[in-house]
C-alpha cells in the first residue's frame, strides 16, 4: 500500500522489478494498492489500473470541517491550519493534518474499509494449482510512505488502523522515508 507521492513512486519501482523477475506479470498473491488525496496526481500513473487507485479527496473540506467543527474527530486540526482544508480538494498540500483529515472524512462511508477488504478477500481466494504448501491465513501489509509531505504522514496512523480492523488476520509492516532522503536529492540538484 503505497500513500502519498512518495509511497506511489516506491511502488512503480517495485511493481516493475517484480513484472521482470516474473515474464512480464505480477503474481496473484501480490497486489498494489494507491492511496493518495490528490485525483491528478493518482491519474498520473498509468501503470497501475483503477482497481490499484484509491483516491481519498475530500469535497467542499473546508465547510465539512466547519459544519462538524465541535467534534472530538477534527480536534487534532491546529487552528492556524484549518485554512489549509481550502485545497484538499487538489491534495494535501504538505499539511499532515490535511491528510488525516482526508481518512476522517473517508472513513464515514467505509470507502478505505470496504477496499481493504476486498484486496484481503481476493487475496484468500488464491488457489495456486500444483501447489503442496499450507495456506497461510496471515495477509502480510507493507505500508509505504513518506513522512516530508502531507498524505503519506497524515494518514499512516488512521490507514494502519483500519487496514487491522478490515483483515483481521494481517501481519502490518511500515517503511518510511525520512525528510534527509528528499534533502539530498535538493543538494543533487
Amino acid at each position: 500500500v503505497g500513500l502519498g507521492g512518495a509511497g506511489a513512486k516506491t511502488l512503480r519501482n517495485l511493481k516493475q522489478k517484480i513484472k521482470k523477475a516474473n515474464d512480464g506479470k505480477v503474481p496473484p498473491q501480490i497486489k498494489f494498492l494507491l492511496v493518495d488525496t490528490n485525483a491528478t496526481e493518482l491519474s498520473n500513473f498509468r501503470d497501475f489500473d483503477c482497481s490499484e487507485k484509491l483516491c481519498i479527496a475530500v469535497r467542499e473540506p473546508y465547510q465539512r470541517y466547519q459544519h462538524d467543527r465541535g467534534m472530538a474527530t477534527h480536534e487534532f486540526i491546529p487552528q492556524q491550519n484549518a485554512h489549509s482544508l481550502l485545497a484538499l480538494e487538489r491534495g494535501a498540500g504538505q499539511i499532515r493534518s490535511n491528510g488525516h483529515f482526508a481518512v476522517i472524512e473517508n472513513q464515514y462511508s467505509n470507502k478505505l474499509v470496504r477496499k481493504f477488504r476486498e484486496l484481503a478477500d481476493e487475496i484468500e481466494d488464491i488457489d495456486i494449482p500444483g501447489s503442496t504448501l499450507q495456506k497461510d491465513p496471515k495477509i502480510e501489509v507493507r505500508l509505504v510512505f513518506s513522512v516530508a509531505g502531507g498524505t503519506g504522514s497524515g494518514i499512516f496512523l488512521p490507514i494502519s488502523v483500519l487496514l487491522r480492523s478490515a483483515i483481521k488476520h494481517s501481519e502490518l509492516t511500515a517503511y518510511i522515508y525520512s525528510a534527509s532522503l528528499f534533502s539530498k536529492k535538493v543538494e543533487n540538484s
